[in-house]
């Protein structure tokens, strides 16, 4: 291997490790930032790859190189503003868990925020990612709705997930795994 191959190598494996998942914050506008300042000052964190239990960094990382499992962003209420999804993981004592999902849509130097699934106890952190608009079908795979813009899924790796969508400006929920 000459040495231009391995320099180029050595380059490529450290730009793959310092994705957006190793500064999941980053990825948030100032305004977002701020609306969760008060919940990051109370001991909430973003969810982060390193929060996953080992199974579930696999199963991520299969699916979503590179990303953080707990900020997605789309286009959910109309093809113009853009969102952002963030689930939010606190740990009062070693292997207790709480998360709760917030929805926020920054405008201008603050954000409009909806608290999408309240603080919850969880036995390890729910993920969350963007679909694109299309047909979808809820768990008993007989109902599809069709979706006109992105929506988020908020997941529990290889157990439950729930498709989350907004039509007629309301937020809508599609229950897609048990």
């Amino acid at each position: 291997m000459t040495m231009f191959s391995l320099c180029l190598l050595v380059l490529l494996h450290s730009v793959g490790s310092v994705g957006p998942a190793s500064n999941c914050a980053s990825l948030l506008p100032a305004a977002a930032q701020e609306s969760i300042r008060s919940e990051l000052k109370q001991g909430w964190r973003i969810v982060t790859i390193d929060d996953l239990p080992t199974d579930d960094k696999m199963l991520w990382n299969q699916g979503h190189v590179g990303k953080c499992p707990g900020i997605s962003y789309g286009h959910f209420y109309d093809r113009i503003t853009r969102s952002y999804v963030v689930a939010l993981l606190r740990s009062p004592a070693p292997g207790k868990y709480f998360e709760q999902l917030l929805l926020l849509t920054p405008a201008g130097d603050h954000s409009a925020r909806l608290n999408v699934v309240r603080a919850m106890s969880v036995i390890s952190p729910f993920v969350v990612w963007t679909l694109a608009p299309g047909k979808y079908a809820g768990i008993d795979g007989k109902t599809p709705i069709y979706i006109g813009n992105e929506s988020f899924v908020y997941e529990k790796m290889e157990a439950v997930s729930t498709q989350y969508y907004f039509q007629q400006r309301r937020l809508r929920a599609l229950r897609a795994a048990k």
